[in-house]
């Protein structure tokens, strides 16, 4: 009796830990103004994640909004590669490449962390300027 009580407890503590959330994280908002390029990185990650969940919200400072986002990863954080939605570890909402407009939004989930960098890649439109707004969580 006391081993069952004892494996339903070791069970009931996994089944907690699992379903804990992760810590949100910010990364520094930025404004893309006209044709120019910004770039938003996490900080280093270290140790193992279950997942890693990034998302960013766009918001129109001129009269229009403007521009295409696109989520990057790095091993050394130097090096980057555009993440796509056809490596099955990736899930995009609502695109792995995004039309940036006002109000708008990005999020991509990965499930393990196969990377030590992630960051936002915004390629502007001329004209326009938009504030980036992105946050991210471990777990």
């Amino acid at each position: 009796m006391k081993k069952l009580v004892l494996f339903l407890a070791i069970i009931m503590v996994a089944m907690i830990s699992y379903g804990q959330k992760g810590t949100v994280l910010s990364i520094t908002a930025d404004n893309v103004e006209g044709n120019e390029n910004i770039y938003l990185t996490t900080k280093k990650l270290t140790g193992t994640y279950e997942s890693v969940a990034l998302q960013t919200l766009f918001t129109k400072v001129s009269a229009a909004a403007g521009g295409t986002a696109y989520i990057q990863g790095s091993v050394d954080g130097t090096t980057y590669v555009t993440l796509t939605s056809t490596a099955n570890q990736f899930i995009f909402f609502p695109n792995d490449t995004v039309t940036i407009t006002d109000g708008g939004y990005m999020y991509m989930i990965s499930y393990g962390s196969p990377f030590t960098y992630y960051r936002f890649f915004i390629d502007g439109d001329a004209n326009d300027t938009v504030t980036i707004t992105p946050k991210y969580i471990l777990k």
